[in-house]
């Protein structure tokens, strides 16, 4: 038989976990992570090369200043780069977390042996403003395998 003492200290102990849970502040249920950044599809056009290393997304708050190379490895420095395409995919949908501010650039980057860091692709609305735990949706992009231009700051690519 349980003596009066252990079913008191049994009693003490259950009341005391009850209250003490009961006072506890917390959420119910598992939430997502809200995320800062931008998300939309690259559809690709053309025929991907044979030589391709990877295809990339890459958010720039600042455009390079001037084609001169060092300008161009600053902003590529800074830049903000999405995880590697999938090879030989029609329509890529992504989403790239990045920092809250304004990009001025979002492009589509190619690269090979034979052609280094090549432009394939643009979203058509400079200064995209990303604001915190928001992400950004329907930035389009076509990706052209047969107009492969520079990375540069020249417009007609």
């Amino acid at each position: 038989m349980l003596s009066k003492k252990f079913k008191r200290s049994a009693a003490f102990l259950f009341i005391t976990l009850v209250v003490f849970l009961s006072s506890c502040n917390y959420q119910h249920g598992l939430h997502p992570v809200q995320i800062t950044g931008i998300s939309g599809t690259v559809t690709f056009v053309g025929n991907w090369p044979e030589n391709m290393e990877w295809v990339r997304i890459l958010c720039f708050q600042q455009k390079p200043r001037s084609e001169n190379v060092n300008d161009i490895l600053v902003a590529l420095f800074n830049a903000k780069i999405g995880d590697p395409v999938p090879a030989r995919v029609a329509k890529y949908d992504f989403t790239v977390e990045l920092e809250p501010g304004v990009y001025q650039w979002i492009a589509v980057i190619y690269n090979s042996k034979t052609h280094p860091l090549k432009i394939i692709g643009e979203y058509d609305q400079p200064n995209l403003v990303v604001e915190k735990e928001k992400i950004v949706a329907n930035i389009n992009i076509t990706a052209d395998f047969n107009k492969l231009g520079n990375l540069s700051l020249s417009e007609n690519r």
